[in-house]
This record gives structure tokens, C-alpha cells and sequence, in this order.
């Protein structure tokens, strides 16, 4: 072998040998840096994985207090639809006592009524009974007075006539014939209250019942 030969052979595994430790070093650094890489994406796993548990106990803490709120307005809707409850309650209770009221007012209002009517009847009866006791005189002209002193002037005046009938000329046909006037007077029958009144003004006129008989005329011409 020549020695160009061997400088040649020399100088080519010195080159060879640089190489391959070129490419020890490089894969040394590569493996170092995988697992820098290995450990940094173990180190993200973990923090991810702890992020994912902090997010699903956000999560459950969420839900949890949706929970509460949907049961405190569940609540808050009781209360609310009780207190409508009571209030309509309330407010029917208002009704019933004012319905109350107005029965016992209505009832008070019947009872004295019924007291008052009582009481009318009563007294109607006991009128009726007075009267029935009390005796009608016998005559004409008495059964008349009789009529005229309790304002009866249809009887009065059928009293007063049987007696003139029956009495032209008797002491008492003109004061009869003037009471006449006055009960046809007091019935508002005018035109046969002034035939009295001049009958009795024509029979005897400086009469006392002539006297009484001209101011009723005076009267009636008013």
C-alpha cells in the first residue's frame, strides 16, 4: 500500500469516526429533550386533569345552587299563592261579617215592626172595645151629637135629618139644621153645606146659629 494510499485510509476513519460521534450527541440531546417534553406534557396531564376536577366540582357547586334557587322560589311561590289564600280568605270572612250585619239589621228592622203592629193592634182593639162599650144615646137628635162630637158626619147627618123629619117645629131644628152644614161642610160638599147654612140664616136670622152659619159662608166663599 502506498503511503498516499494509507494518508488517504487515515484521514477517511477520522472523518467516519467524527460522524458517528456527532450523531451520539445529537440523539443524546433529542432523548434529553423528550423527555423535558415527556415531562412537561405529563406535568400540562396532571394540571389539565386538575383543572377538569376543580371544573366538574364548579360544575356540581353550579347545579347545587340552581338547586337552591328553584327551591327557594318554589317556596317563595307557597308563600305567595298562602298569603293569596288568607287574603281571599280574608276577604270572604269581610263578606260574611257584613252579610251579618245587614241580616241583623233587617231582623232588628222586622222585630219592630212586628213590635209596631203589635202595638197598632192593640190599640185598634182596644178602641173597638171602648166603642163597643160605649152606649149610642136613643133619639135622633142625641144619636146625631153623638156622631158629630166623634167627626162621623155621614151617621151625624142621618141623625139630624130623622130628627128635623120628625121635628119641624122643635127646639133643636135649627141648631140640627146648622150642624148639618157643618158635616157637609167638613165632607167638602160645599153647594149642599150652604142650603143649610141659608136655611138656618132664613128661619132665624138674629140667631146665635145664624150668626155661626154667615161666618161659615164667608168661608166658604174663600
Amino acid at each position: 500500500m502506498s503511503p498516499w494510499t494509507k494518508s488517504f485510509v487515515v484521514i477517511l476513519l477520522f472523518l467516519l469516526s467524527a460522524g458517528c460521534l456527532r450523531t451520539r450527541a445529537d440523539i443524546q440531546a433529542e432523548d434529553s429533550k423528550m423527555q423535558e417534553l415527556q415531562q412537561e406534557k405529563a406535568t400540562l396531564t396532571l394540571q389539565l386533569q386538575e383543572m377538569q376536577e376543580d371544573m366538574r366540582g364548579m360544575i356540581g357547586r353550579i347545579d347545587g345552587l340552581e338547586t337552591q334557587l328553584q327551591d327557594q322560589q318554589s317556596k317563595e311561590q307557597e308563600e305567595t299563592k298562602e298569603a293569596d289564600k288568607f287574603k281571599l280568605f280574608e276577604e270572604a270572612l269581610l263578606s260574611i261579617e257584613k252579610q251579618l250585619r245587614e241580616i241583623k239589621e233587617e231582623v232588628k228592622k222586622v222585630q219592630e215592626d212586628i213590635q209596631n203592629n203589635k202595638k197598632a193592634i192593640e190599640k185598634n182593639r182596644l178602641a173597638k172595645a171602648k166603642k163597643a162599650k160605649e152606649k149610642i144615646p136613643k133619639g135622633n137628635y142625641a144619636r146625631g151629637s153623638y156622631y158629630y162630637s166623634k167627626k162621623d158626619w155621614r151617621k151625624a147627618i142621618g141623625g139630624f135629618r130623622e130628627y128635623r123629619k120628625l121635628n119641624p117645629n122643635g127646639r133643636r131644628y135649627l141648631d140640627a139644621t146648622f150642624k148639618i152644614g157643618v158635616a157637609f161642610h167638613e165632607l167638602g160638599m160645599s153647594t149642599e153645606a150652604k142650603v143649610f147654612y141659608d136655611e138656618v140664616i132664613a128661619k132665624s136670622p138674629k140667631s146665635k146659629e145664624a150668626k155661626k152659619a154667615r161666618i161659615r159662608l164667608q168661608a166658604l166663599s174663600k
